[in-house]
């Protein structure tokens, strides 16, 4: 696990400042704006991946609920390739990525309750093959096609026939 995403102590990242509640209320007035654009943004990013749907697990919600999208949350589903790999691969493209992680592997959560990863599978498997990539309301269509193109580049590289799926 990354050094900078374990949890040793409960409430870690839980603080606020007079200065983070102060950009959380300017934050309020843009909020419908920003989140428009976030799901914008993760619509262009679900038709560009959509072909790699057997390799990739690409976020959906119900139809009566909506999704900000604070992030673009993606599942490898293939063994042929490793979650490390294509994020390693995205990096070096200078895509920005962060794993995907449920609290119940955290430092403090098994001093506190034990290993509960065996009784959660599925918690574990997007632990072990899940990770982000950004939809920020800032991002370009420019952007977007680089990442997308970029994912291209990634598996084109790949012989996927008499491959199956680790789901």
């Amino acid at each position: 696990m990354e050094r900078r995403f374990r949890f040793l102590t409960v409430g870690y990242s839980y603080r606020l400042t007079e200065f983070e509640g102060a950009l959380g209320l300017a934050g309020l007035a843009d909020l419908k704006a920003n989140i428009s654009a976030r799901q914008k943004n993760a619509e262009r990013l679900l038709a560009g991946l959509k072909s790699f749907e057997r390799h990739l697990q690409l976020p959906w919600w119900p139809e009566h609920s909506e999704h900000a999208f604070m992030m673009f949350p993606i599942v490898v589903r293939t063994r042929r390739i490793s979650r490390d790999g294509l994020t390693a691969f995205l990096e070096s493209w200078n895509i920005e990525t962060r794993p995907l992680f449920p609290v119940l592997n955290q430092p403090v959560y098994r001093r506190l309750f034990g290993d509960l990863e065996p009784k959660y599978p599925l918690a574990t498997f997007a632990r072990k093959n899940g990770f982000y990539i950004g939809c920020h309301p800032t991002m370009s269509e420019k952007d977007l096609d680089y990442i997308l193109a970029v994912f291209q580049k990634f598996f084109s590289a790949y012989d996927f026939s008499g491959e199956s799926s680790l789901a």
